[in-house]
């Protein structure tokens, strides 16, 4: 438990991003190889994807995240400082390496994600995710991935 890819989709089979769960051990789980499309970008997926993440993670019992990203990809930056991520490392020459750690708590993220431009918008306001009872029909050749359903 508490690892696992997630596919983001739209109604129409589309695929609109998706993020990767990878567990340590007992304590500690890495997110790994989050991605937006470019047509989804601006559209919340990223914080509902991260969010999801969140709360995957809270169920099996991991007590802190991690990830790693670079300045390269200030969206990404914006995306989990406004979530609640703190910088705990920055590596590199040129293009830095951040490593950005989360503690997690007892409730659930859905009031916290943001969009992937970090406008903060309240998850209310953002596509909903909705998880996928056949995630192999939703998503064609995706086998073992776990689909989630967006409502954009």
């Amino acid at each position: 438990a508490g690892t696992g890819m997630w596919v983001a989709v739209s109604s129409d089979g589309t695929i609109l991003g998706c993020a990767a769960l990878h567990r340590r051990d007992d304590d500690w789980a890495e997110l790994r190889r989050m991605s937006v499309s470019r047509h989804a970008r601006g559209k919340g997926i990223a914080g509902l994807l991260t969010a999801h993440l969140h709360d995957v993670a809270r169920g099996a019992g991991v007590r802190r995240l991690f990830l790693t990203t670079s300045t390269g990809q200030p969206a990404a930056i914006r995306l989990y400082t406004r979530a609640g991520w703190k910088i705990v490392k920055s590596t590199g020459w040129g293009v830095h390496i951040k490593r950005f750690e989360y503690e997690l708590d007892g409730g659930s993220s859905e009031d916290r994600s943001t969009d992937d431009k970090g406008s903060g918008k309240a998850a209310a306001q953002a596509p909903a995710l909705m998880p996928s009872a056949a995630p192999k029909e939703v998503v064609p050749g995706l086998a073992n991935r776990r689909a989630i359903n967006v409502q954009a």
